[in-house]
Protein backbone atom coordinates (compact mmCIF):
# COMPACT_ATOMS: atom_id res chain seq x y z
CA UNK A 1 0.00 0.00 0.00
CA UNK A 2 1.47 3.84 -1.02
CA UNK A 3 1.69 6.21 1.53
CA UNK A 4 3.27 9.67 1.74
CA UNK A 5 5.33 10.51 5.00
CA UNK A 6 5.17 14.68 5.35
CA UNK A 7 8.01 16.31 7.92
CA UNK A 8 7.77 19.45 9.33
CA UNK A 9 9.80 21.22 12.05
CA UNK A 10 7.34 22.57 14.81
CA UNK A 11 8.66 26.44 16.15
CA UNK A 12 6.90 28.07 19.11
CA UNK A 13 5.45 31.51 18.77
CA UNK A 14 8.16 33.44 19.41
CA UNK A 15 9.73 30.98 16.19
CA UNK A 16 12.17 28.69 18.29
CA UNK A 17 11.89 24.99 16.73
CA UNK A 18 11.19 23.08 19.55
CA UNK A 19 9.62 19.76 17.71
CA UNK A 20 7.90 18.18 14.95
CA UNK A 21 4.53 17.70 13.23
CA UNK A 22 4.84 14.34 11.64
CA UNK A 23 1.44 12.73 8.95
CA UNK A 24 1.60 9.55 7.48
CA UNK A 25 -1.08 9.25 5.15
CA UNK A 26 -2.41 6.43 3.32
CA UNK A 27 -5.24 6.02 1.03
CA UNK A 28 -7.24 4.78 3.91
CA UNK A 29 -6.17 6.53 6.96
CA UNK A 30 -4.11 9.24 8.56
CA UNK A 31 -1.83 9.29 10.98
CA UNK A 32 -0.10 12.77 13.03
CA UNK A 33 2.30 13.24 15.64
CA UNK A 34 2.61 16.92 17.40
CA UNK A 35 5.28 16.51 19.50
CA UNK A 36 7.73 19.55 21.11
CA UNK A 37 9.24 20.69 24.13
CA UNK A 38 7.50 23.08 26.38
CA UNK A 39 8.74 25.48 29.39
CA UNK A 40 7.03 22.80 31.44
CA UNK A 41 7.53 19.62 29.38
CA UNK A 42 6.95 17.86 27.27
CA UNK A 43 3.70 17.59 24.68
CA UNK A 44 2.98 14.76 22.59
CA UNK A 45 -0.33 14.27 20.86
CA UNK A 46 -0.87 11.52 18.04
CA UNK A 47 -4.03 10.40 16.18
CA UNK A 48 -5.11 8.28 13.68
CA UNK A 49 -7.99 8.32 11.76
CA UNK A 50 -9.58 5.72 9.34
CA UNK A 51 -11.45 6.53 5.96
CA UNK A 52 -13.44 4.35 3.76
CA UNK A 53 -11.36 6.05 0.61
CA UNK A 54 -9.49 8.83 0.39
CA UNK A 55 -12.18 11.67 1.11
CA UNK A 56 -11.57 13.09 4.72
CA UNK A 57 -15.51 13.61 5.20
CA UNK A 58 -15.74 9.66 4.46
CA UNK A 59 -13.92 8.37 7.98
CA UNK A 60 -15.12 6.04 10.24
CA UNK A 61 -13.13 5.86 13.23
CA UNK A 62 -10.30 7.94 15.23
CA UNK A 63 -8.23 7.83 17.95
CA UNK A 64 -6.44 10.49 19.59
CA UNK A 65 -3.99 10.29 22.68
CA UNK A 66 -1.30 12.28 24.85
CA UNK A 67 0.25 11.84 27.91
CA UNK A 68 -3.15 12.20 30.48
CA UNK A 69 -5.78 10.99 27.92
CA UNK A 70 -6.93 8.50 25.37
CA UNK A 71 -9.85 8.89 23.56
CA UNK A 72 -11.52 7.08 20.15
CA UNK A 73 -14.99 7.60 18.92
CA UNK A 74 -16.32 6.46 15.48
CA UNK A 75 -18.07 8.62 13.01
CA UNK A 76 -21.88 8.17 14.07
CA UNK A 77 -24.96 8.35 11.73
CA UNK A 78 -26.16 11.39 13.20
CA UNK A 79 -23.37 13.53 13.04
CA UNK A 80 -23.47 15.80 10.01
CA UNK A 81 -22.58 14.19 6.43
CA UNK A 82 -19.58 17.08 5.84
CA UNK A 83 -17.91 16.18 9.51
CA UNK A 84 -14.03 16.00 9.23
CA UNK A 85 -11.74 15.42 12.39
CA UNK A 86 -9.32 18.42 12.97
CA UNK A 87 -6.41 16.33 12.37
CA UNK A 88 -7.63 15.47 8.82
CA UNK A 89 -7.76 19.32 8.34
CA UNK A 90 -4.62 19.09 6.16
CA UNK A 91 -5.97 16.46 3.72
CA UNK A 92 -8.88 19.19 3.31
CA UNK A 93 -6.97 21.65 2.08
CA UNK A 94 -4.45 19.50 0.01
CA UNK A 95 -7.95 18.39 -1.94
CA UNK A 96 -9.26 22.18 -2.02
CA UNK A 97 -5.73 23.10 -4.00
CA UNK A 98 -6.06 20.55 -6.24
CA UNK A 99 -9.68 21.11 -6.65
CA UNK A 100 -9.11 24.91 -8.04
CA UNK A 101 -11.67 26.01 -5.65
CA UNK A 102 -11.54 28.84 -3.63
CA UNK A 103 -13.40 27.60 -0.96
CA UNK A 104 -14.98 24.41 0.95
CA UNK A 105 -17.40 24.45 4.14
CA UNK A 106 -17.42 21.30 6.46
CA UNK A 107 -18.00 20.88 10.33
CA UNK A 108 -14.67 20.48 12.03
CA UNK A 109 -14.27 18.05 14.69
CA UNK A 110 -12.17 18.60 17.65
CA UNK A 111 -11.46 14.92 18.75
CA UNK A 112 -10.35 15.20 22.52
CA UNK A 113 -13.83 16.83 23.04
CA UNK A 114 -16.03 15.67 20.83
CA UNK A 115 -17.09 19.41 20.03
CA UNK A 116 -18.40 20.58 16.19
CA UNK A 117 -18.46 23.71 15.09
CA UNK A 118 -18.98 25.21 11.53
CA UNK A 119 -15.91 25.94 9.60
CA UNK A 120 -14.31 26.49 6.18
CA UNK A 121 -11.33 26.91 4.25
CA UNK A 122 -10.29 29.87 1.84
CA UNK A 123 -7.59 29.94 -0.75
CA UNK A 124 -6.55 33.12 -1.62
CA UNK A 125 -3.22 33.95 -3.40
CA UNK A 126 -0.62 31.74 -1.36
CA UNK A 127 -2.83 30.94 1.42
CA UNK A 128 -5.41 29.12 2.95
CA UNK A 129 -7.10 29.91 5.98
CA UNK A 130 -9.27 28.14 8.28
CA UNK A 131 -12.16 29.56 9.54
CA UNK A 132 -13.80 28.70 12.48
CA UNK A 133 -17.22 29.49 13.53
CA UNK A 134 -16.13 32.82 11.33
CA UNK A 135 -12.40 33.68 13.22
CA UNK A 136 -9.44 32.57 10.97
CA UNK A 137 -7.72 30.17 12.93
CA UNK A 138 -4.96 28.41 11.39
CA UNK A 139 -3.09 29.54 8.06
CA UNK A 140 -1.48 27.49 5.43
CA UNK A 141 1.18 28.98 2.95
CA UNK A 142 0.77 27.04 -0.17
CA UNK A 143 2.94 26.84 -3.35
CA UNK A 144 1.29 25.40 -5.89
CA UNK A 145 -0.74 22.43 -5.17
CA UNK A 146 1.44 22.08 -1.78
CA UNK A 147 1.36 22.96 1.67
CA UNK A 148 5.25 24.29 2.89
CA UNK A 149 4.51 25.87 6.28
CA UNK A 150 1.54 26.70 8.52
CA UNK A 151 0.17 29.02 11.80
CA UNK A 152 -1.57 27.21 14.15
CA UNK A 153 -2.95 30.37 15.91
CA UNK A 154 0.83 31.53 17.05
CA UNK A 155 3.07 28.23 16.92
CA UNK A 156 4.24 27.35 13.73
CA UNK A 157 5.50 24.14 11.43
CA UNK A 158 7.30 24.39 8.43
CA UNK A 159 7.51 21.51 5.83
CA UNK A 160 10.98 19.75 5.37
CA UNK A 161 12.25 16.74 3.21
CA UNK A 162 15.63 16.22 5.04
CA UNK A 163 14.85 14.37 8.27
CA UNK A 164 18.64 15.59 9.64
CA UNK A 165 16.50 19.06 9.27
CA UNK A 166 13.69 17.82 11.68
CA UNK A 167 16.09 16.27 14.37
CA UNK A 168 18.90 19.02 14.56
CA UNK A 169 18.75 20.41 18.12
CA UNK A 170 15.35 18.45 18.81
CA UNK A 171 15.39 17.79 22.73
CA UNK A 172 16.33 14.04 23.15
CA UNK A 173 12.93 12.82 24.42
CA UNK A 174 11.14 14.66 21.33
CA UNK A 175 13.59 13.17 18.87
CA UNK A 176 12.92 9.71 20.17
CA UNK A 177 9.36 9.90 20.00
CA UNK A 178 9.46 11.37 16.56
CA UNK A 179 12.06 8.68 15.53
CA UNK A 180 9.61 5.84 17.25
CA UNK A 181 6.81 7.37 15.27
CA UNK A 182 8.47 7.00 11.54
CA UNK A 183 9.00 3.64 12.33
CA UNK A 184 5.44 2.80 12.07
Amino acid sequence: MSHDVVTETFHNAGGIKTGALVRRIHPTSLSTLVCFSEPHGLHHVECRIEFDDEDPRHWRHYVIHDEQSFVERDHEPGDPADTVPSHAEFLLVRDLLHSGESEVSFTILEESTGTMRAARLVHEADEVGLYVDGKLTNRHRVVGEEVIASDWNGAGSRVVEDLDEVFAGLDELVSLRVRNFLKG
